[in-house]
């Protein structure tokens, strides 16, 4: 069973969006704080530049929303079928140096992710997925500056949910309502991961449940909820089950939130 190409090429683009990453990180970077408050590093921007460079060559008529490009000011009109692009998920790990941080690039079809890649350079991991495709991991050295061969990649699969399931919980972001949630899962184990780390361990089978109960933006999610699904898990929406990925203008401001969700292994939480 060998990784189909588009999912290879997409990978492709994550890892060379990671290896500049890594290379950012060891040598160090300046950072700010965002209108919004949240920080952004020169990392961020340099790897976002890079992904867009290699989207515009590889699907040059699908608009990119990219999580920088936003907060700059920049709108691109999504249509029915867009990229969505976190350069950096995790820059406050990343800031800290702890190592769990990931590239997001998905790819929306429909108001449906249905190609999703996430790398963690640091770990050396990097897994990917699509509709149809099934989901796959390639583990790689964290100095390597090839991307992962075709060989590389094994296929993944979420496990079937246990009665007493692992649940992750995000590393810096909580609130009340997501721990209400997360008591109703009755865990047998509760684990902190940061990042979009999250769904990649429920996509390996290694955890069974992620739950946010506050709102995200569509770049913070579009790749782990392609990932997962691919892999044979579910992605749900308590709050608006009919959700689609598709930013609305509400006068004159482009919305890119996304609702509560809950992704998990295969059947979702009992």
């Amino acid at each position: 069973m060998t990784i189909p190409r588009d999912l290879l090429d997409l990978a492709g683009i994550a890892f060379a969006a990671g290896h500049e990453l890594h290379r950012l990180y060891a040598t160090g970077c300046g950072d700010r704080t965002k209108a919004d408050g949240s920080p952004v590093t020169e990392a961020d921007e340099a790897a976002e530049r890079l992904i867009l460079e290699h989207l515009a060559a590889l699907d040059p008529g699908s608009p990119v929303i990219a999580e920088e490009a936003v907060a700059a000011g920049g709108v691109a009109m999504p249509g029915a079928r867009f990229w969505c692009v976190d350069p950096l998920d995790g820059t406050a790990n990343f800031i800290a140096r702890d190592g769990e941080f990931t590239v997001n690039i998905a790819r929306i079809d429909g108001g449906v992710p249905v190609l999703g890649v996430i790398d963690a350079p640091v770990l050396g991991e990097i897994f990917v997925g699509g509709a149809g495709a099934g989901a796959w991991r390639a583990r790689y050295a964290p100095d390597q500056a090839t991307p992962p061969p075709a060989c590389a990649f094994e296929p993944i699969m979420v496990r079937a949910m246990p009665e007493r399931p692992v649940v992750l919980r995000s590393r810096r972001h909580g609130n009340t309502a997501t721990d209400r949630q997360n008591d109703g899962f009755r865990p047998g184990e509760l684990r902190t991961v940061g990042s979009s780390l999250k769904f990649c361990r429920i996509a390996t089978g290694e955890a069974d449940i992620y739950a946010r109960m506050d709102r995200l933006a569509i770049w913070d999610i579009a790749a782990g909820h392609a990932l997962v699904v691919a892999a044979g898990g579910t992605m749900r929406f308590p709050d608006q089950p009919g959700f689609a990925y598709a930013p609305m203008s509400l006068e004159g401001v482009w919305d890119h939130a996304a609702p509560p969700f809950i992704a998990a292994g295969a059947g979702g939480p009992h």
